[in-house]
């Protein structure tokens, strides 16, 4: 089991360009999903990825967060013959934000992503089947460094065949994604976001169990062009988010949140938090 350490983010910094676009990549996308106890969704899940249109290459990267249910047996039997599949186990629960970090970052110094771009979500996500093929496309088009898609969540699980964004989606450009994010809020998203840049964020803030959704502000800061896709990308069952979320955890995690996130920027906003 890895062991994680407490992982920040940073008030925002000028950031090369070159940065951000010049990376050795073994793939085009990695996907990186955390599950925990999501058996009844899972299975369309999986049908979903596996439905992904286009020619672009993948390696799919799954993180068990301890599942009490039968999901990592479900997990390991439907994936055995993909190739460029990584699954992720672990003895005890530690919550999302922990999780991804594992899929993407390091374990005992070994870069675990090795895809140029990171699609990050929960094992109760469905996405159309050209879903990934449109945010490629767009962010190729424009030179973004992300891109972000509505989320809708619906009664029952959405089947991905059945659901289609369509050639022309809509969407608006941004040169300032900051400004988009604190414009939108923390409504919840799915993101195709450039590994390079999300390095530059120092990834999801550990000491928050839950996701950590500071972090898009953070990518908002550091990044040089959004494509803000104004299309559903991610179909989420309300039964499995009202079975599994954590109310409490919720709660906890709101303010201690939001003190760290003032608290970390607060040479960028020039003012001291006490």
């Amino acid at each position: 089991m890895m062991t994680s350490s407490s992982i920040v983010g940073h008030p925002p910094q000028q950031v090369d360009a070159n940065e951000l676009s010049s990376s050795i990549s073994e793939f085009d996308v990695s996907y990186v999903v955390s599950i925990y106890n999501k058996s009844l969704t899972l299975p369309h899940v999986l049908k979903s990825l596996k439905n992904q249109q286009g020619s672009f290459s993948i390696e799919y990267i799954f993180v068990d967060d301890a599942s009490t249910d039968n999901s990592l047996n479900l997990l390991q039997t439907e994936t055995a013959n993909w190739k460029n599949t990584i699954i992720i186990e672990n003895a005890q629960n530690a919550g999302p934000s922990i999780r991804f970090n594992q899929g993407i970052r390091f374990n005992q110094g070994v870069q675990r992503a090795r895809g140029c771009f990171l699609c990050l979500f929960d094992a109760d996500d469905i996405l159309p089947p050209d879903a990934i093929a449109v945010m490629l496309n767009l962010i190729d088009h424009y030179g973004a460094d992300m891109v972000r898609g509505k989320q809708l969540r619906i009664s029952g699980v959405a089947e991905s065949n059945n659901l289609t964004i369509g050639p022309n989606p809509r969407h608006r450009i941004s040169d300032h994604p900051l400004d988009v994010m604190l414009g939108r809020g923390y409504v919840r998203m799915t993101w195709l976001v450039r590994k390079t840049l999300f390095d530059c964020t120092s990834g999801f803030d550990e000491r928050i169990f839950l996701r950590d959704e500071a972090l898009r502000l953070r990518l908002g800061a550091y990044g040089r062009r959004l494509v803000d896709l104004r299309e559903t990308v991610n179909y989420a069952s309300e039964e499995s988010e009202r079975k599994h979320s954590n109310r409490s955890q919720l709660h906890h995690d709101a303010l201690p949140r939001v003190r760290r996130h003032i608290a970390d920027w607060d040479s960028y906003f020039g003012t001291t938090f006490t």
